[in-house]
C-alpha cells in the first residue's frame, strides 16, 4: 500500500480509505462532512489507521464515542458537542463522531435519529465554527434514514461510503490499548445534571408544553449554578429555554409578562457574555433596553420602570466596554447615571437608590479609568466612596454595606496607584483589607468573604512590591495563595476559583523571581499556565481567558529567558504575541489590548536581541514604541504610560547603539531620560522610577560619556527628593559613579 505507507485492515476498500485520508490531509483547514456507514470492528480499525497516518502530518484525529447514556439523552450529547464546537474545544482538527452501538436496537436507532435531526438543525454552527472535517460513523444500513433525517447535511457531504466485514466474514479486531490505538480521545460525555438544572428540566416536563405552568425562577437558579460550575453551553441552553417560554407568555402583552421576558433576555445575555459571545449579548441586551423603554411609555416614569431602564443601559454599556467601544460605553453609562440621580431626587436618599447611584458612578469611573482620564475617574470614585460611607453610617456595619465600602476603597486605591501616589494607595488598600478581615470574622469563611480578603491582600502586596518591600509582599501574597487554594478545595474547579488561584500563583512566582529563586518561580508560573490553558478549554477563547493565558505565557517565558533557554522563551513569547494580536482584532485598539501587545513585542525583541538577530529586534521594538507613543497620546502622561514609553525608547536606543547608529541611539536614550525625569518628579516617594532613571543615564553614558551632563541638575534634584533610606543611598552612589554627584558619606 504505497500510497498510504502501511497496510489497511482486512475488509476495508483501499481506494475509499486513501480517498478519505487525502481528503482529511488536503482539506484540514476547511469544514466538510463525511458519512461513513460501518460495522463496529472495521470502523475502529479504519480510525486507528487514519489516526496513525494523520499523526505523521502533525494532525490529531479527535474521536468521540457515544456512551451508554446516549440512548436516554441524545439531545444532551448534541448540546455538549455543539457547546464544545462553539467554545473552540473541538473543531480545529478532524472529529470522528461514532454512533455505531447496538445497530439493531429500536431505542438506540430512535436516539440516533433524534440526534441526527437536531444536528441537521445545527448545520450553520458546523459550517461557521468548525475549521476541519466532521466524520459521522453510523451503522451499516442507516444510509436511507440519514438522507431522510438529515437532508441538509447529506446534501453538503464531501464523501460517503460503506465499511463492511472482511471477506472472511470476520470483523477486524476491536482496537485496544494493547494493539496500539493512539488517537486523541475527547471526553465530552454529558456530566450528571446539577440539582438546579434537573429541577428546571423537571419543571418543563411537568408543564407538558403549557407555558403558563412553568415556574420561571427555577431557570435562573439553574443558570447561576451552571455558570458557577463553568458549564456555559448548558447555561445558554437553559437560558434559551426560559426565553422561549417567556416569549410565548409575552403575547398577552401584560406588564408582568413583559417583565418576565425582560428577565429572560437578561439571562441569555449573561450566559452569552460568559462565553464571550458579544454579538448575542448585545442583541438581547438591546432588546431588553427596548422593552424597558416601552414599559416607561406605558406605565409612566415610575421608580421601578426608570430603574429597569437604568439597569438595561448598564448592561449595554458592559458589552460596549468589553469590546473597547468606550464612546458608546460612556454614553449609556452616563444616561444610566442620570436616571440614578433622578431616582435619588424622587425617592430621597433611600439605601437602594444611594447604592444604585454608587454603582452607576463606578461604571462611569471605569470608563474614565480605561481612557486614562484620572481626574474624572478619581472624582466619581470618591463620590461613590462617599455614598458607601454614608450607607455604613445609616445602615450600620451590615455585611453588604461593608463590602460596598471595601469595593469603593479599592477603586480609589487603583486610581492612586496608577498615578504613582503610593502613600494614598496604601492607605485605602489597608483600610479595605481591614474591612475584608472584619467580614471574614463576621460571616465566617464564606467563599465571597475569603475571595474579598484574597483580593485585598493582593492589592496591599502590589503596593509593597512597588516600594521594594519584598518581604511584606511575599507575606501577603502567600496568605492570598493559601486562600485561593482553599477556595478551589471548597468550591471545586469553578472558572472563578481557578482564575483566582492562577493569579495568586503568578504573584507568588513574581516574589520568587525577585529573590532569584528561579525553580520556585518556574513552578508557580507553570502551574498558573496549566490553569490558564484549562480555562480556555472550558470557557472558550473569551477575551479574558485569552488575556490570562497570554500573561501566564509571558511569566514562563521570563524564567526561560533569565536561565538562557532562548528556544523555550521564544516559543512562549510568540504564542503570547499571537494571542494579543488576536485580542486587538477582536476588541479593537483598547488601551489594555495595545499595551499588552507592546509588552509581547518587547519580549520577542529581547529574545531576538539576545540571539544577535538585530533586524528582527529592531522591527518589533519599533512597533512596540509606536504603540506606546499612541498610548501616551490617548491616556495622557501617566506614570505608567511614561515608564512604558521609556522602556521602548531604551530598547530602540540599545539596538541602534549595537548597529552603530550613534545619533539615533543618543536621541532615543536622551528622550528616555527626559521621560523618566518627568515620572520621578511626580512619584517622589517611590524609588523604582528613580532606579530606572539612573539605568537610563548609564545607558546614555555608554554611547557618549558626556551626554548625561545635560540632565545632571534635574536628576540630582529628583533623587535628593527621595525619602532617606538604603535605596536612595544606592541610586546616589550609582550617580556618583557616572561623575554626576559626589559620593555620599558612609551612613548618609
Amino acid at each position: 500500500m504505497a500510497a498510504a505507507g502501511e497496510l489497511l485492515p482486512d475488509g476495508i476498500d483501499e481506494a475509499s480509505a486513501v480517498a478519505l485520508l487525502r481528503h482529511l490531509e488536503w482539506e484540514r483547514d476547511r469544514f466538510s462532512i463525511v458519512f461513513l456507514f460501518a460495522d463496529i470492528g472495521p470502523a475502529h480499525a479504519l480510525l486507528d489507521w487514519l489516526s496513525r497516518r494523520l499523526a505523521v502530518e502533525g494532525v490529531d484525529l479527535t474521536r468521540v464515542d457515544a456512551g451508554a447514556d446516549f440512548e436516554a439523552r441524545p439531545e444532551a450529547w448534541l448540546d455538549y458537542l455543539a457547546g464544545s464546537i462553539e467554545s473552540g474545544l473541538v473543531g480545529y482538527a478532524p472529529v470522528a463522531l461514532t454512533l455505531l452501538a447496538y445497530p439493531a436496537d429500536p431505542l438506540w436507532n430512535d436516539a440516533r435519529s433524534r440526534f441526527m435531526a437536531r444536528l441537521n438543525e445545527r448545520r450553520h454552527l458546523l459550517e461557521t465554527r468548525m475549521k476541519s472535517a466532521l466524520l459521522l460513523l453510523l451503522p451499516h444500513g442507516y444510509k436511507a434514514t440519514a438522507r431522510r433525517i438529515a437532508p441538509d447535511l447529506w446534501h453538503v457531504r464531501a464523501i460517503s461510503f460503506d465499511i463492511r466485514l472482511s471477506a472472511s466474514g470476520q470483523p477486524a479486531p476491536e482496537p485496544t490499548r494493547e494493539t496500539g490505538r493512539v488517537p486523541t480521545m475527547l471526553d465530552i460525555r454529558p456530566e450528571e445534571p446539577l440539582q438546579e438544572e434537573q429541577a428546571w428540566a423537571d419543571a418543563l416536563a411537568r408543564a407538558g408544553g403549557e407555558v403558563e405552568r412553568v415556574y420561571l425562577p427555577l431557570s435562573s437558579a439553574a443558570i447561576d449554578a451552571l455558570l458557577a460550575h463553568g458549564r456555559v453551553p448548558s447555561a445558554r441552553r437553559v437560558a434559551q429555554q426560559a426565553l422561549d417560554v417567556t416569549r410565548v407568555r409575552s403575547r398577552s402583552d401584560t406588564p408582568e409578562s413583559l417583565r418576565d421576558l425582560s428577565v429572560s433576555l437578561d439571562r441569555v445575555g449573561d450566559a452569552a457574555r460568559a462565553q464571550g459571545d458579544w454579538s448575542q449579548a448585545e442583541a438581547v441586551y438591546r432588546e431588553r433596553l427596548g422593552l424597558a423603554r416601552h414599559l416607561v411609555e406605558r406605565l409612566g416614569t415610575t421608580p421601578e420602570s426608570l430603574r429597569d431602564v437604568s439597569v438595561s443601559l448598564a448592561q449595554v454599556g458592559a458589552v460596549a466596554r468589553a469590546q473597547g467601544d468606550w464612546s458608546q460605553a460612556e454614553a449609556v453609562y452616563r444616561e444610566s447615571l442620570g436616571l440614578a440621580r433622578q431616582l435619588v431626587e424622587r425617592l430621597g436618599a433611600t439605601p437602594e437608590s444611594l447604592r444604585d447611584l454608587s454603582v452607576s458612578l463606578d461604571k462611569v469611573g471605569a470608563v474614565a479609568q480605561a481612557q486614562g482620564d484620572w481626574s474624572q475617574a478619581e472624582a466619581v470614585y470618591r463620590e461613590s466612596m462617599g455614598l458607601a460611607r454614608q450607607l455604613v453610617e445609616r445602615l450600620g456595619t451590615t455585611p453588604e454595606s461593608l463590602r460596598d465600602l471595601l469595593v469603593s476603597l479599592d477603586k480609589v486605591g487603583d486610581v492612586a496607584r496608577a498615578q504613582g501616589d503610593w502613600s494614598q494607595a496604601e492607605a485605602v488598600y489597608r483600610e479595605s483589607l481591614g474591612l475584608a478581615r472584619q467580614l471574614v470574622e463576621r460571616l465566617g469563611t464564606t467563599p465571597e468573604s475569603l475571595r474579598d480578603l484574597s483580593v485585598s491582600l493582593n492589592k496591599v502586596g502590589a503596593v509593597a512590591r512597588a516600594q521594594g518591600d519584598w518581604s511584606q509582599a511575599e507575606a501577603v501574597y502567600r496568605e492570598s495563595l493559601g486562600l485561593a487554594r482553599q477556595l478551589v478545595e471548597r468550591l471545586g474547579a469553578t472558572p472563578d476559583s481557578l482564575r483566582d488561584l492562577s493569579v495568586s500563583l503568578q504573584k507568588g512566582g513574581d516574589v520568587a523571581r525577585a529573590r532569584g529563586d528561579w525553580a520556585e518561580a518556574e513552578a508557580g508560573y507553570r502551574e498558573s499556565l496549566g490553569l490558564a490553558r484549562q480555562l480556555v478549554e472550558r470557557l472558550g477563547a473569551t477575551p479574558e481567558s485569552l488575556r490570562d493565558l497570554s500573561v501566564s505565557l509571558d511569566k514562563v517565558g521570563a524564567v526561560a529567558q533569565a536561565q538562557g533557554d532562548w528556544s523555550q522563551a521564544e516559543a512562549v513569547y510568540r504564542e503570547s504575541l499571537a494571542i494579543r494580536r488576536q485580542r486587538v482584532e477582536t476588541l479593537g485598539t483598547t488601551p489594555e489590548s495595545l499595551r499588552d501587545m507592546s509588552v509581547s513585542l518587547n519580549n520577542v525583541g529581547a529574545v531576538a536581541q539576545a540571539q544577535g538577530d538585530w533586524s528582527q529586534a529592531e522591527a518589533v521594538y519599533r512597533e512596540s514604541l509606536d504603540l506606546r507613543r499612541q498610548l501616551v497620546e490617548r491616556l495622557g502622561a501617566t506614570p505608567e504610560s511614561l515608564r512604558d514609553l521609556s522602556v521602548s525608547l531604551n530598547n530602540v536606543g540599545d539596538v541602534a547603539r549595537e548597529r552603530g547608529g550613534r545619533d539615533e541611539a543618543l536621541a532615543a536614550l536622551s528622550e528616555s531620560v527626559s521621560v523618566l525625569l518627568q515620572v520621578t518628579r511626580s512619584t517622589q516617594a517611590v524609588a523604582e522610577p528613580a532606579v530606572e532613571l539612573v539605568d537610563a543615564l548609564e545607558r546614555l553614558a555608554e554611547v557618549d560619556r558626556s551626554a548625561p551632563a545635560v540632565f545632571v541638575e534635574d536628576a540630582r534634584a529628583c533623587l535628593m527628593a527621595l525619602p532617606d533610606g538604603e535605596q536612595k543611598k544606592q541610586v546616589l552612589e550609582r550617580l556618583a559613579e557616572l561623575g554626576l554627584y559626589p559620593a555620599p558619606e558612609t551612613g548618609s
